[in-house]
């Protein structure tokens, strides 16, 4: 019998590695071409909309998806500035509900749990946290 490291706690054990297939949405970015936000070409990044915990789960719009492909509606392309800038979506100051379609709005909320979720998330002048 073999036990987990790290006792009962847990502290110390390795969680299993998540592989992800990201060619639908690396297409999404490449067809797009440039940043949703300022526009640049350069450095395109594949920027998860709320979050990559729901890649293990099935799109809302497309139920054939395996588990861990990264789905189009939950990416948007960024560059890398507005994606993990200081004013970036990493930041919490990007406005990025104005950049989405409305597939991936609808993606958004169901990821989110509620509309009311996905505003504070989206949309930093609707989280009080970093308006202020």
């Amino acid at each position: 019998m073999t036990r987990p490291r790290g006792g009962i706690s847990g502290i110390g054990q390795r969680r299993p590695r998540i592989t992800r297939s990201w060619t639908a949405a690396r297409e999404k970015v490449e067809l797009e071409g440039v940043c949703r936000n300022c526009g640049t070409p350069n450095a395109l990044e594949s920027a998860h909309v709320i979050g990559r915990e729901h890649d293990a789960d099935f799109p809302v719009r497309n139920e054939d998806w395996s588990p861990y492909d990264v789905a189009p509606d939950r990416i948007i392309p960024l560059c890398y500035d507005c994606h993990q800038g200081p004013n970036g979506q990493h930041s919490g100051r990007l406005e990025v509900l104005r950049l989405l379609t409305l597939p991936e709005q609808i993606q958004a909320v169901a990821d989110a749990g509620g509309i009311s979720r996905a505003m504070q998330l989206l949309s930093p002048s609707a989280n009080p946290r970093i308006a202020a």
